[in-house]
């Protein structure tokens, strides 16, 4: 890499600077229960508890 030649654009980079602030502090939290049926859609095979293998 040089300066004549980045490994990204100028596009590129201002496009990752505007994404960090904005990613930043996205938790909201909310106190309800997730359903179930919701943690089975996004954690498919998992079948509660904790696991203890790779």
């Amino acid at each position: 890499m040089s300066p004549e030649n980045p490994a990204f654009s100028i596009a590129e980079r201002d496009a990752v600077y505007r994404a960090i602030p904005e990613r930043r502090g996205i938790c909201h939290f909310v106190p309800d229960a997730v359903a179930p049926e919701v943690l089975a859609r996004l954690m498919p095979g998992w079948k509660g508890g904790v696991q203890h293998e790779p």
